[in-house]
């Protein structure tokens, strides 16, 4: 299998010149690409701004006021089901399709400077064209619907990039006769599949050492769009409160622990939580949770507090009167639970720890928090 011949030196250039989104397929008149169908329409919404203390804020971060201050309006663009005929999917989760062009919407983050290392190893650059290195041994027959991901085996992935795309088969009536390509190894990723009510449904599990053939995969667009978190459609939070479970009866006040995390823990934690209890607040292990159980305590929870991390991936499903206050990495500022609050209707908080690190150090290791500081983000937050 080829991809379009180029010249190209470098191999993230060529790869990029080798991929293309599924319109630009359509376009150009590739036979695999049978159907695209719009199952929900763009949403424009607005964020709010968060909350911190000025004087974090200076020249040297600019990032920090962009992703977390300045309030955003966004309009996702609607999703798409599309039809693919007789594409490889490589053990990467990227596809490829029958004249040898890589679907980009397979690839996350998709942006071309990710793409030669995503496919690496399984694509080279040759003297005229990319090559798929491994050719697929495995053919399957039965219709699948893929809902891959790089990074599906991680539990915000999984929750938020790979799950909700199996509310297809109840958006369109899909019989027993599709099968599912997804990820499905640790305990979550199998609760999450029973609570979608997919017990019934065949699985594929992906290969990891070759690559796999299908005649008919139905691909549902990625949730998110080039890296951007912000433009997530809303549908991923109506997928979650359609899950049935059990009422929770758990604390109102949650801080969700990452003691037992590998990286980015929280130095002073015994401290803050201190301070914390006589505010109400129970500190959660979430991983000692079952999934239906950790849906349920935050479904009624009024405010959550904690670090930056998988944890908050279930501030989606807060009621949407509730409050989240986001403890940031002083080297992370990702906006994805700003972002998830803002669409969420959620008030919410944040504040940039400290550290001592060279700023090289990389985002990984642990630091600490004014807790002074937190306490008033919470006050301005109408919690403390």
């Amino acid at each position: 299998m080829t991809g379009i011949a180029n010249t190209a030196v470098d191999q993230g250039q060529s790869v990029a010149s080798a991929a293309h989104s599924i319109a630009d397929l359509r376009r150009m008149g590739d036979r695999s690409v049978l159907i695209d169908i719009e199952t929900e329409p763009a949403v424009l919404y607005s964020a709010p701004a968060g909350i911190t203390d000025a004087r974090q804020i200076s020249a040297a971060s600019a990032e920090l006021h962009s992703q977390f201050i300045a309030p955003r309006q966004v309009t996702p663009p609607g999703r798409s089901v599309t039809m693919l005929r007789d594409v490889t999917v490589l053990p990467n989760a990227a596809i490829v399709t029958a004249d040898g062009h890589i679907i980009r919407e397979s690839c996350f983050p998709y942006t071309e400077r990710w793409l030669g290392t995503f496919f690496a190893p399984w694509i080279t650059d040759g003297e005229t064209a990319l090559r798929v290195r491994v050719e697929p041994r495995e053919v399957v027959d039965r219709p699948a619907v893929y809902v891959r991901e790089h990074g599906e085996m991680g539990f915000f992935h999984w929750m938020h990039s790979v799950l909700p795309r199996t509310d297809v088969f109840a958006r369109h009536g899909l019989s027993n006769e599709f099968t599912l390509l997804c990820a499905a190894g640790p305990g979550f990723q199998r609760e999450g599949l029973e609570l979608a009510r997919l017990e019934g449904v065949a699985r594929i599990a992906p290969l990891l050492d070759r690559a796999q053939r299908f005649h008919d995969l139905l691909f549902p667009s990625p949730l998110v769009r080039d890296g951007d978190f912000w433009l997530r459609p809303p549908s991923v939070a109506d997928f979650y409160d359609g899950l049935s479970v059990p009422p929770a009866r758990g604390p109102r006040r949650l801080y969700i622990t990452r003691r037992d995390a590998q990286v980015r823990r929280l130095r002073n934690e015994a401290a803050l939580l201190e301070r914390l209890r006589p505010l109400g607040f129970v500190a959660v292990d979430l991983e000692t949770w079952s999934f239906a159980a950790q849906l349920a305590v935050f479904r009624g929870a009024e405010m959550v507090v904690g670090v930056h991390g998988a944890g908050l991936s279930h501030v989606i499903g807060m009621p949407r009167d509730a409050a989240v206050l986001e403890i940031l990495h002083p080297r992370r500022f990702w906006p994805t639970y700003r972002a998830m609050s803002a669409r969420r209707g959620l008030r919410y908080g944040f504040l940039v720890g400290e550290d001592q690190d060279p700023p090289g150090a990389g985002d990984g290791f642990d630091f600490e928090v004014d807790i002074d500081r937190l306490l008033g983000v919470l006050g301005e937050m109408g919690m403390a």
